[in-house]
């Protein structure tokens, strides 16, 4: 692939086809439409395809964002946003797609990834390059992913009666 071809396609992943070019919050806007993606994966698919897409997107993540960091000369510009595209992922990977677990799904991972809690904060100031912009987002979905199905878990538990 050419270098020019190399890079106009790591903007597109990297900007997650345009949405790391909104204006304000464009983190919080990639998580959201990332939402019917799970949606998707998660009623269509099954958790092997999930699992397998939900990498695939990081794998390329860490690659375009490496490459469009060296390019704007900026160690995490707030335009990529495929960090979030894979932690939102990864935080519904475990639940079943429904509305009301997908908003707190959301609700969580945004927590995580904007206060960025020990380790995370300290994985965004020491973690360089591709893999430090997407590291930060994958622990922040991991964190949130597990608070989410704890939580899912006992409803479900107490609904029944336990």
């Amino acid at each position: 692939m050419s270098n020019i071809l190399k890079i106009k396609v790591s903007y597109i992943i990297a900007y997650w086809f345009g949405i790391g070019l909104i204006p304000i919050a464009p983190g919080t806007w990639a998580s959201i439409f990332t939402l019917p993606l799970a949606y998707f994966l998660a009623k269509f698919g099954n958790l092997e395809i999930y699992i397998f897409f939900t990498l695939f997107i990081t794998f390329i993540g860490i690659y375009a964002s490496k490459i469009i960091s060296v390019e704007m000369k900026n160690s995490d510009p707030s335009q990529i946003v495929v960090d979030e595209v894979a932690g939102q992922l990864i935080t519904l990977m475990f639940i079943p797609p429904e509305t009301i677990w997908y908003i707190f799904g959301l609700i969580l991972f945004r927590f995580f990834d904007i206060k960025k809690p020990w380790p995370i904060g300290w994985l965004d100031k020491n973690v360089e390059g591709g893999m430090g912009i997407m590291l930060d987002d994958i622990i922040a979905g991991i964190f949130a992913g597990v608070i989410l199905l704890l939580s899912h878990k006992f409803y479900i538990l107490q609904n029944w009666g336990f």
